[in-house]
């Protein structure tokens, strides 16, 4: 594993079939503060895929882009995680020719990042705590019909509580357990041991 900080953004690499000479490259010559990947999802946080940019981007010479090209790196996912102990996002890349650029690539990332982001705080150089401890008893109620994919609305129905009661709990789930979304929080809570699985 390998750990960079620079600026306003920590990345932890682990090689999952990117080069090692790929890797050094990258982050010898700081391509983090370059890459259009990773600047698209500052804007809008959403998953970012090379191919998709390429429009944006056709006739520059962005040295991530050739490094990118020398490499047979041209399908690239990029996602994140919003982690306030990690200012500010936990991000992953995925590169691969099988991989399919359609919805359903994008929605298993989308669900796949929070949970490989709890694996990753473990392999940090610094502790991670959330506040696991500190949840109310109508927020561990909340937060396990978020589990079973239940919608603000929904939950408020089932508790008979108002959907702004609702999200209000939901707003102190995700500060507490320093979470980026309800998915984060899951995976946190279910680590935590505060849900059933």
């Amino acid at each position: 594993m390998r750990y960079i900080s620079c600026k306003n953004m920590h990345l932890c690499s682990i090689n999952s079939g990117y080069p090692a000479e790929y890797l050094e490259t990258y982050t010898n010559r700081k391509y983090q503060l370059l890459d259009p990947l990773y600047e698209q999802f500052c804007k809008t946080f959403e998953i970012q895929n090379s191919n998709e940019l390429k429009h944006f981007y056709k006739g520059t010479t962005l040295p991530v882009l050739r490094l990118n090209e020398e490499f047979g790196l041209s399908n690239n996912f990029l996602y994140g995680i919003c982690c306030p102990n990690i200012n500010p996002f936990i991000v992953f890349t995925i590169a691969g020719q099988q991989i399919k650029i359609d919805y359903h690539t994008k929605i298993i990332i989308k669900y796949l990042v929070p949970y490989l982001s709890i694996a990753l705080k473990h392999l940090m150089p610094f502790p991670l705590k959330e506040n696991v401890d500190s949840l109310t008893l109508c927020e561990l109620d909340v937060l396990k019909w978020i589990k079973e994919g239940k919608s603000s609305w929904e939950i408020s129905v089932i508790l008979n509580k108002s959907e702004r009661v609702v999200n209000f709990h939901i707003g102190n789930i995700l500060k507490k357990l320093n979470a980026g979304n309800r998915t984060h929080a899951v995976a946190i809570a279910l680590e935590n041991n505060l849900i059933g699985a």
